[in-house]
C-alpha cells in the first residue's frame, strides 16, 4: 500500500506504526501527505509511532528518496501536518568513545577478506552513531498523538541535543586525524551490485543467478564512496591477471569519482589514468588526490578496450607523503 493513500476510511485506528520508513518515501511534501494520512485514518487523540534518521547538525541531507532529517526540518513537517508530539525526545548520550560516529560500510576499509577476523567482527559489532561524509546521524523514536481540531499541536522538544552536538563534532575530529595518518585496504566491489564482478574469478556471477541492476558489461570493479577528510591521499590499484595474459591489447581506466555529501546525485570524476596492460600478470596503478572536505570518493575501473580476467584486485588509499 502506498503511504501517501492509506485505503482505509477516517477515524478508524487507535494506534499507527513505522519503522525507517518515513524517509524513504519520496519528496518533502510526500512526508507531509503521508503524515496527513495517518491524521485522517487516527481516531480523536490516536498515537502514531514512528523511528526515521535524524541529523544531529542543522541540515537536512536528502538524497533521492532518502531523508536525514534536521530537527528543525522534521519539526516543520510535522506542523503541516494534523499530528502533534506527545513526548520529548531524549536526544543525549553518553560521552564515551564507544558513542562516536562511524561510516555504516566502515568494515570495507579494513577489507582481507570476507572471512577475516577484522571483516566479521565489523560485521557483528553495533554502530548506533553514523556518518555520512563528515555529518554524523542516528535513528530516534517520536511519538504523535493527532489533536482534535483547534487544539494546539506541540512541536519537538529535542533534550540534550547541543551536548550530542559537541560530542559528535569531537567524534568527527577522531576520525578525521585516524584518516590521516592510516592506510587502509578498501573492498573493491563493494559498490557493485551483489559485490559481483564479471571480471574477477571469485567475484563471478554464481551459477543461475543474474546480477541485478544494470547491465554494466565495461566496470571491472567499483568500490564504495568514502569521505577521507582534506589532506591529500594516494589510491593504489593491483591487478593480478588470471593464469597469464597473452593478449596484448588492452586498456582500462582507473578512476576517482566524487559526490558533494549534500548532493550525492551530482557524481564527477576527480581524477583518472588510463592503464595499458600489456603481457604482465601483475599490473599496478597510483592516482592522487586532495579531497574536498565536502565530499565523498569511490575508486573504480572501466575497460576502454579489450577485456581479460582477474585473480586478485586490491584498493588501498594512504596519506600521501
Amino acid at each position: 500500500m502506498d503511504m501517501r493513500e492509506l485505503r482505509f476510511p477516517d477515524h478508524t485506528f487507535d494506534f499507527c506504526y513505522s519503522s525507517c520508513a518515513i524517509e524513504h518515501i519520496g519528496t518533502r511534501d510526500d512526508v507531509i501527505r503521508h503524515l496527513n494520512e495517518v491524521a485522517r485514518v487516527l481516531k480523536d487523540d490516536g498515537v502514531y509511532v514512528l523511528t526515521t534518521e535524524i541529523h544531529y547538525g542543522k541540515e537536512t541531507i536528502e538524497d533521492p528518496n532518502n531523508f536525514i532529517f534536521s530537527p528543525d526540518c522534521l519539526n516543520e513537517i510535522v506542523a503541516e501536518s494534523g499530528l502533534g508530539s506527545e513526548e520529548k525526545c531524549i536526544a543525549g548520550i553518553t560521552p564515551h568513545k564507544a558513542n562516536y560516529p562511524k561510516p555504516p560500510n566502515v568494515k570495507n576499509l579494513s577489507f582481507s577478506g570476507s572471512d577475516s577476523f577484522a571483516s566479521q567482527l565489523l560485521q557483528e559489532l553495533p554502530h548506533i552513531q553514523l556518518l555520512k561524509g563528515k555529518h554524523p546521524y542516528t535513528s530516534g523514536l517520536f511519538l504523535f498523538r493527532k489533536r482534535p481540531s483547534g487544539r494546539k499541536r506541540p512541536a519537538i522538544r529535542f533534550i540534550g541535543l547541543d551536548p550530542s552536538r559537541e560530542f559528535m563534532e569531537a567524534g568527527v575530529a577522531e576520525y578525521r586525524r585516524l584518516l590521516d595518518r592510516s592506510e587502509v585496504r578498501i573492498d573493491p566491489f563493494s559498490f557493485m551490485p551483489g559485490g559481483i564482478s564479471r571480471y574477477c574469478t571469485d567475484r563471478l556471477i554464481p551459477p543461475g543467478d543474474e546480477i541485478r541492476g544494470p547491465d554494466d558489461v565495461e566496470t571491472i570493479f567499483h568500490t564504495d564512496y568514502y569521505w577521507w577528510g582534506s589532506e591529500r591521499r594516494r589510491f593504489e590499484v593491483v591487478l593480478h591477471t588470471a593464469g597469464g595474459n597473452g593478449n596484448h591489447d588492452l586498456d582500462l581506466d582507473i578512476r576517482v569519482h566524487g559526490y558533494k555529501t549534500l548532493a550525492s546525485s551530482e557524481v564527477e570524476c576527480s581524477a583518472s589514468l588510463q592503464l595499458p596492460i600489456g603481457g604482465e600478470s601483475r599490473i599496478g596503478a597510483k592516482l592522487e588526490i586532495t579531497p574536498d572536505d565536502a565530499r565523498c570518493y569511490a575508486l573504480l575501473g572501466k575497460w576502454r578496450r579489450g577485456s581479460c580476467q582477474f585473480d586478485r584486485i586490491k584498493v588501498t588509499s594512504a596519506p600521501a607523503r
